[in-house]
């Protein structure tokens, strides 16, 4: 009877560890990704029920001309921050119209061109919901 595993049983063992253990890293950097895009989605919903409820205490004003203006009254704590770095991009249109963006590292279907400091455009966007 054997005493211990050979070389080549070792190696072969060694050789599926790894491959299991990449294939893991793989699987949870995509989640990583997918959770950090959930996060933004979030964001932009909790500025867009702050602009709204902006808009509903000033209605002769309309929207405001930049995000700030919701702190402190409109919006919980502080805005939100992009969980990469990235910046939320918002404009805008008219005192009632603006579009809201931000990046997702899993992509996104819409164009709102180069404004959230990412490595590719703003592809996710948010309207107002009366467009």
């Amino acid at each position: 009877m054997r005493k211990g595993m050979s070389l080549v049983e070792i190696l072969i063992t060694v050789t599926i560890i790894g491959i299991l253990a990449s294939i893991g890293l793989i699987t949870m950097n995509d989640q990583v990704k997918r959770s950090r895009d959930d996060r933004r989605r979030i964001h932009l919903t909790k500025i867009q029920t702050a602009l709204e409820t902006y808009r509903a205490s000033n209605l002769s004003l309309g929207y405001p001309a930049n995000l700030n203006q919701l702190e402190p009254l409109y919006i919980d704590g502080a805005l939100p921050i992009d969980p990469s770095s990235y910046t939320y991009y918002y404009r805008r249109i008219d005192e009632n119209s603006y579009t809201l963006c931000a990046y997702l590292e899993t992509g996104g279907q819409d164009d709102c061109g180069g404004n959230c400091s990412a490595p590719g455009n703003c592809n996710f966007e948010i309207k107002n919901p009366s467009l």
